[in-house]
């Protein structure tokens, strides 16, 4: 369920750093201390969702920089859920993976599948970092959506296959 916020005329920055901008996901990458963003209890990996009624995803770089500067300004916000699921492999937070002993190579991973039964993953050594598999993953995604692949290098393909 999204979180809805309303920023008024008296707010000149929201405090926001952004992972990305559209077109696709747009995720929080920080917060500014004593900012709008975190009086609102916004936070790292939030994802902007909807800025006055329009899904970002869908939006240009530039029709969201402007949209952003609107006042009065409409956000929703869609929290990663704390939640663990029961069917699968819950995904944590980005920044959750990265900072827990879970990220690291050494430990073997228990995976639960849809019927219940556990396996035992063995993890292997992995040259890139999350934050690179996700950028490339993003970049892959929004070109297939519009088609235009001339600037995907050949290793983000290799990457992601």
């Amino acid at each position: 369920m999204p979180l809805e916020f309303t920023v008024d005329d008296s707010v000149t920055s929201l405090g926001i750093a952004f992972f990305s901008l559209p077109p696709g996901a747009v995720a929080i990458k920080r917060v500014v201390p004593e900012s709008w963003a975190e009086g609102a209890k916004l936070q790292a990996e939030d994802e902007v969702v909807s800025v006055n009624g329009c899904r970002v995803a869908d939006m240009t770089r530039e029709e969201f920089r402007a949209c952003i500067q609107e006042r009065p300004l409409q956000l929703k916000i869609l929290r990663p859920s704390d939640e663990k699921s029961t069917n699968g492999v819950a995904t944590p937070p980005l920044a959750e993976r990265a900072n827990s002993d879970e990220s690291t190579p050494q430990a073997a991973k228990t995976l639960i599948t849809e019927n219940g039964t556990k396996k035992v993953a063995q993890p292997t050594a992995n040259p890139f970092s999350l934050g690179d598999i996700l950028m490339k993953l993003q970049e892959l995604c929004c070109c297939a959506r519009c088609r235009d692949t001339t600037h995907i290098s050949r290793r983000a393909t290799v990457l992601v296959a």
